[in-house]
């Protein structure tokens, strides 16, 4: 296998790699409910105004980390799972992920109920999905703003995405991507950019003076640099990604949701009821306590 593997790394030496974010767009507008970009139409507003669904906030952990730490949270049993790295560095993003409330945000401890520790006391308590996800100027229910909501582009993958793999790959194949450290950077730059916030340089600046976060210390440190900033780009845009990442690495730490009966996260995605229904002969059955352990169908990559 690894032999294989540098077969086909080296074949990638001098590869040109996508350098923009790669978007889809087939004409979304607020013409109708049907037309609306489906992020926007499923989240937010319908075409009319409306709001639609559940409201979806930040977590509570997301919200300590994007508010610099302001509680100085530590978790002394795992140093180096610590939330001690975002410590009064206070993430110019937040704003534009989520809205603010008195001024940072204000998210829920995943898993609390009413009336829990961590839980919301009102709609309005808490931060809902910002600006610079939904492509609209304010909050404000506007025909303007739904119109540009509803027109905003798809992201099949950010150009942050991008820049964080090719930073991953350089840290650990430095004889086929160069200059990791160079796309770490352009991976927080261009996470900025999309969502349209400033003070990438200033964060980028104190970013690298904490292990963990930015590009300093050992190259297990940075590793998990490279896996905290992109889950922060990737969150409400391509989570997903995040979610391979923890399971690959470990980085960055987040928390088990607090109704959980389980040791740790599901090492892979379970199959929707779509697939045994019109895939079944090819769809093995994989049971709800299979996704908790390492088996015959955790990811090939996943499985040591």
């Amino acid at each position: 296998e690894g032999a294989y593997r540098d077969q086909k790394l080296a074949t990638l030496s001098g590869a040109q790699f996508l350098s923009a974010d790669v978007l889809i767009n087939p004409n979304y507008s607020s013409a109708t409910d049907a037309q609306q970009n489906p992020f926007y139409g499923t989240y937010i507003r319908t075409a009319t105004g409306s709001r639609v669904g559940s409201v979806v906030t930040v977590s509570e952990h997301f919200a300590t980390a994007m508010n610099g730490n302001p509680n100085n949270l530590v978790l002394p049993n795992n140093p180096a799972t610590t939330y001690t790295k975002y410590t009064g560095l206070i993430d110019p993003r937040r704003g534009r992920f989520f809205s603010t409330v008195s001024g940072a945000l204000r998210g829920i401890r995943q898993g609390a109920l009413a009336g829990e520790d961590g839980a919301p006391t009102g709609n309005n308590s808490v931060s809902r999905i910002g600006i610079g996800i939904t492509g609209e100027t304010s909050t404000a229910n506007t025909a303007a703003n739904i119109s540009l909501g509803s027109s905003k582009s798809g992201v099949i993958m950010s150009l942050s995405e991008i820049e964080f793999l090719l930073a991953e790959a350089g840290l650990r194949y430095p004889s086929v991507v160069a200059s990791p450290d160079v796309h770490f950077t352009n991976g927080i730059n261009a996470s900025f950019t999309y969502l349209g916030a400033t003070g990438a340089a200033a964060y980028i600046t104190g970013a690298n003076t904490r292990p963990g976060l930015g590009w300093i210390g050992t190259n297990e440190q940075k590793m998990e640099a490279i896996m905290t900033q992109s889950w922060i780009a990737n969150t409400s845009i391509n989570p997903i990604q995040s979610f391979i990442n923890y399971n690959k690495t470990g980085y960055p730490y987040t928390p088990l949701a607090t109704t959980t009966s389980k040791p740790n996260k599901p090492y892979r995605l379970v199959y929707p009821v779509s697939e045994y229904v019109a895939n079944s002969a090819n769809v093995p059955n994989v049971t709800s306590n299979d996704v908790f352990i390492r088996n015959q169908y955790t990811p090939f990559w996943n499985q040591n």
